[in-house]
């Protein structure tokens, strides 16, 4: 009897202890938390597939300014054609000595020609309210003082006769020329001018 009863403590003793083994490996290291699985690694914005920047557009490369000199020379261009302009208005904003501060040799003979004859017929420039005209002028060349200039010019002015109204142009042309310049008292001037093709309406090499 005493056999059974000791051989039964020692059969709940040891179930004791391998409850408590058996909780403690259950429970991890005392006073700690149950370790976490694996850390999961979610993948950056940047390191997706679905969320890869989008390339961006180059830049076009800038147009070189044109140099001091070639400034200088499509400068005293355009003030040939102003001057040009102003010379054949009503009243004549422009003088034939203003002519000649912008143009030399055989165009400053055709412009005071050309100045001459209109005011003889008492026909001005005119220009139509939003008016096109433009120049497309860029230097070819510039060597010691003379310089060539390569002009594409839309052009919609009005040859207008004072007495009657009349137009002797309606409408928008444009021309290809080419002039030279040559430089005189430190002033570029233009010297002769060339045109080499014409069209009607804004085309030919203003079309692009």
């Amino acid at each position: 009897m005493r056999a059974r009863q000791a051989a039964r403590g020692t059969r709940l003793a040891l179930a004791l202890v391998a409850g408590l083994i058996l909780a403690a490996c259950d429970a991890g290291p005392t006073g700690s938390a149950p370790s976490p699985g694996p850390e999961v690694q979610t993948p950056s914005p940047a390191a997706s597939p679905e969320a890869e920047p989008t390339p961006s557009t180059p830049e076009p490369e800038p147009t070189p300014s044109p140099s001091p000199t070639e400034a200088e020379v499509l400068a005293a261009y355009q003030s040939y054609w102003d001057t040009y302009f102003r010379a054949n208005q009503d009243p004549p904003q422009a003088t034939y000595e203003d002519l000649e501060m912008v143009t030399a040799g055989a165009a400053l003979e055709a412009v005071r020609s050309s100045t001459f004859a209109y005011r003889e017929a008492g026909r001005v420039f005119r220009r139509p309210p939003g008016s096109l005209i433009e120049h497309r002028a860029e230097v070819v060349e510039v060597t010691g003082d003379t310089a060539r200039v390569r002009d594409c010019y839309i052009d919609d002015a009005w040859i207008e006769t004072l007495a009657t109204g009349e137009r002797a142009n309606e409408g928008a042309g444009t021309q290809l020329s080419t002039s030279d310049m040559v430089r005189e008292g430190g002033m570029w001037k233009v010297s002769t001018l060339v045109v080499e093709e014409s069209w009607e309406g804004v085309a030919g090499c203003a079309a692009a």
